[in-house]
């Protein structure tokens, strides 16, 4: 799984770092993006509804407002 930490980084650049990676995301295959706030998940699902079918996300709490995102691309057995 790649882990991404998205701490100290500027949201739109994130969110386009974010963007690239989901299409290069293999089925089956998960990231994880750490450092996010709440914004910034608002954002990211913002951005998700072009590219959502097949796209799971699950949102973790962390320390000082920031939080975990797993994002894992469905195989094509895991739609039927």
């Amino acid at each position: 799984m790649k882990k991404v930490d998205l701490s100290n980084t500027i949201r739109p650049f994130a969110l386009l770092e974010i963007a690239n990676w989901l299409k290069q995301l293999q089925p089956g295959k998960a990231m994880e993006i750490v450092g996010l706030d709440a914004g910034g998940i608002h954002d990211l699902k913002y951005i998700l509804p072009d590219q959502a079918h097949g796209i799971q996300i699950s949102i973790f709490s962390e320390n000082h407002g920031r939080m975990r995102v797993q994002i894992r691309r469905s195989t094509a057995t895991d739609e039927v």
